[in-house]
């Protein structure tokens, strides 16, 4: 039999809650990241899913105001987002090279 010294041990347990913790908030990190997208509706469904339109609810679940809330924040970010990239390509061309590309790469994923 192999004995092991008690502060390996105890060394060990606490390793090993740390990582159990670790996984528990990545778990609810990426089921908070699955609503998200659901609220985006950035993962459709064409209603042949046994979740309906929303990949990531079950089939109990309907559209909640959480749900809406996600979605008007999502939506209000993504404005923000655009807005600030047509700012750039706007005013940053003028600034510097660097500037100049910056907006540029930005613009590039847009229809500015």
């Amino acid at each position: 039999m192999v004995s092991v010294p008690l502060e390996e041990l105890e060394r060990l347990k606490d390793k090993n809650r740390h990582q159990a913790r670790q996984i528990t908030l990545l778990q609810e990190s990426l089921i908070q990241r699955n609503l998200d997208l659901d609220a985006l509706h950035f993962v459709w469904c064409n209603g042949g899913c046994p979740s309906g339109v929303h990949r990531f609810v079950s089939d109990v679940e309907c559209v909640t105001e959480e749900l809406v809330e996600r979605a008007e924040r999502n939506t209000r970010r993504l404005r923000a987002w655009y807005e600030t990239v047509k700012f750039r390509v706007e005013k940053y061309r003028t600034v510097t090279g660097w500037h100049h590309d910056y907006a540029e790469r930005a613009a590039s994923k847009t229809d500015l």
